[in-house]
């Protein structure tokens, strides 16, 4: 084996993939005889130190040795060393290593193989390096017939985004457990996944997130949650535990019309002006032109800080146009701009005791087209996360490139700018892998930092999360396919190939699901939005006008066709399954096709009632108009009733949280729906 172990037997273990690799065979060894070597402390090689001897006893059941001191040389060693360490210099003047180009090569590092002795020398370019690098060498290894074997590897490597990861809701409704401890475990598994996968950022809503703060505060007790304590105990774990596994871990203050707390409490605080939006009258929760509203919310700020200590905070711009164009008129500048202005002077209020404090600005939907603006009136400290919205290209499968020129215009000025782009595993619609690479390949085109996915569910999102750390740290290292197999081989299922197929089949099918239908943005539970308004219409018996005939048109030569080739990838998909060793993905795709012959029923039904309505002499293919619709919605009962077992068994498996799993599954209410229809109800 040490002779002929060959590049693709052992990168077919990594992920995310190398810049670059090359294999000079391997050496098999006793565990018992390996020796750690740390020449100069730092808190980057203790972390991959601590975690490298723990990963090792669980791999040999051999506690491994490690220190600072002098290594025998007929010992087998692996040498940990900072970016200042000089030790073995010479091994990385190899030509492997010439002309490499390590830009951007965030956290990179190198590894070489020690000359004339079985050993490795691992080296982090920048602090973080050593750490990440030491990723790579844990699944680099593997045990074979009691002996460990050492590949001789040389790799230079670096990430091609500084922040990879995503933002999630360990509290309330997307808390998968009741018990705390239970609830700390599931998420400590959670970091571990995504460290181990160079995932390097977990933020966390902490503020807003159900209408208060999620931990106990002195200063405003009446903003607590109920359950303030446990989410106290888990916030704080939770931070400790991914500093000490490399990720950036940052306080969220949620969009501010989840501010409500607030202005309950103080109501002078309540924004006088309001916007339209389709007859209603919005406003946002709190007037951000009044100094009490920054006063209140520096001091839930200055909590957070003393009471753990994170690296910086992440402050939400309000979504959906809350603000009032008549308020800008008024004060000579945007709502939007005294927002973040706002969340600026706080961050800077608290860095005068915390000089390195990082404040990060998500840039809404609403805020378009002021985003720019803001970039420029703000300092360049301040880092901003793009968050494009459902109909600007992050939630959905439209081939438009997401990355407006506002953003890509700051960026080039020099601003820090991630996207935040959709990682969550809605059951039955899990977020489009094709879409989430391609806007990846977007983003770095348009010179992003970082990728800070929304994320819900594990493991349900593992697939987006995989695709996510693979090709935000090396976007050329893998093409999709090949990560896909990667997927596969991580799964351990029998046959990787067809796996990786089946994979790509149900992705192909997801699009149409995607574009053709929406569940409700964030919920798993919302009914189909666009199909339920196709029953609607039916059931109010609306007018078919010249308008909407285009629609029932392109039902008939369009969506038909895509919706039905999409039950046949399924079909086709869980033919390649392997249905013992991927059974969420089985889940996943028997429900996806559930949701795929419901949207056939329902779109068919539209056809033929738009059809019937109108004044062409063709009606279709069918005999007898109420006949036809009566078969229509028994089948799409059928297709309902199917998806009803499966749906409760999916959003366990997914990782939701028990709320969700008690929650009436959206085919079934889309069947409630159409047995509303005057003339073919259906019995329940």
């Amino acid at each position: 084996m040490g002779k002929t172990m060959q590049k693709q037997e052992l990168t077919e273990r990594l992920s995310p993939m190398p810049r670059r690799i090359e294999v000079g065979g391997a050496d098999l060894i006793c565990p018992d005889d390996l020796r750690i070597a740390i020449p100069e402390e730092s808190i980057w090689t203790d972390r991959a130190v601590a975690e490298f001897c723990d990963f090792f006893e669980n791999l040999t059941g051999v506690s491994v040795c490690s220190g600072s001191g002098k290594v025998q040389m007929d010992n087998p060693v692996i040498y940990f060393l900072p970016p200042s360490a000089n030790l073995h210099k010479g091994l990385f003047e190899h030509p492997f290593f010439d002309d490499f180009n390590f830009y951007p090569g965030y956290q990179s590092y190198r590894i070489a193989p020690l000359p004339g002795q079985k050993g490795i020398v691992l080296q982090g370019l920048d602090p973080e390096g050593v750490y990440w690098g030491m990723k790579t060498l844990k699944q680099a290894l593997i045990m074979k017939d009691g002996l460990l074997c050492l590949p001789r590897l040389f790799i230079a490597d670096g990430g091609d985004m500084e922040e990879r990861g995503l933002w999630s809701q360990p509290f309330g409704t997307t808390c998968r457990y009741d018990d705390p401890d239970e609830a700390l475990n599931h998420y400590k598994g959670w970091i571990d996944w995504m460290s181990d996968h160079k995932l390097n950022l977990f933020e966390i809503m902490t503020v807003g997130e159900g209408g208060g703060v999620c931990y106990r505060s002195k200063a405003h007790p009446e903003f607590n949650h109920k359950d303030a304590e446990e989410r106290e105990f888990l916030l704080r774990e939770l931070i400790n535990y991914g500093d000490s596994h490399g990720l950036r871990m940052l306080p969220i203050f949620s969009h501010p019309e989840h501010f409500s707390f607030v202005s309950d409490k103080f109501p002078e605080l309540t924004p006088e002006n309001t916007v339209t939006h389709h007859g209603k009258k919005l406003k946002i929760a709190v007037d951000f032109f009044q100094g009490k509203t920054r006063r209140i919310l520096q001091d839930i700020a200055e909590e957070l800080m003393a009471g753990f200590s994170p690296r910086g905070l992440c402050f939400w711009l309000s979504e959906n146009r809350l603000h009032s164009l008549k308020r800008s008129e008024q004060e000579g500048r945007s709502e939007f701009l005294r927002e973040a202005e706002t969340y600026w002077e706080i961050a800077q209020s608290l860095r005068e005791n915390k000089p390195d404090l990082e404040c990060k600005i998500l840039l809404s939907q609403g805020s378009f087209p002021e985003n720019l603006k803001l970039m420029r009136e703000l300092p360049p400290e301040v880092k901003w996360i793009f968050y494009s919205g459902e109909r600007f290209g992050t939630y959905n499968v439209r081939p438009k490139n997401p990355i407006h020129r506002d953003i890509a215009s700051g960026a080039a000025r020099g601003r820090w700018i991630s996207l935040c782009n959709a990682l969550r595993g809605v059951p039955g619609r899990p977020t489009h892998l094709a879409t989430l690479h391609r806007n990846i390949g977007y983003a770095l085109d348009a010179g992003l930092k970082g990728l800070d996915g929304m994320s819900y569910s594990f493991p349900g999102d593992i697939q987006a999360l995989t695709v996510a750390a693979e090709h935000s740290w090396n976007y050329n290292g893998r093409r999709l396919e090949a990560t896909l197999r990667r997927m596969a081989v991580e799964a351990g299922v029998e046959d990787a190939e067809r796996q990786a197929k089946a994979y790509s089949l149900f992705d192909g099918a997801n699009v149409a699901h995607a574009r053709l239908n929406s569940m409700g943005i964030g919920q798993p539970f919302g009914n189909f939005s666009r199909f339920a308004n196709m029953l609607e219409r039916i059931r109010d018996d609306a007018p078919v006008d010249e308008l909407i005939m285009l629609v029932a048109d392109h039902m008939e030569t369009q969506d038909l066709p895509m919706l039905a080739e999409a039950a046949e990838n399924l079909e086709r998909a869980l033919h390649l399954a392997d249905q013992q060793k991927d059974t969420l993905f089985v889940l996943r795709s028997k429900f996806l096709l559930r949701i795929i012959r419901v949207g056939q029923e329902v779109a068919r039904a539209f056809y033929v009632h738009c059809r019937e309505k109108s004044r062409d002499t063709y009606k279709g293919d069918w005999e007898d108009y109420s006949t036809e619709m009566r078969s229509l919605i028994d089948r799409l009962n059928v297709h309902a009733e199917k998806g009803k077992r499966i749906y409760a068994e999916l959003v366990r498996a997914e990782g939701w949280s028990q709320a969700m799993c008690s929650a009436c599954d959206p085919l079934s209410k889309t069947a409630e729906l159409a047995r509303q229809i005057s003339g073919v109800k259906v019995e329940k």
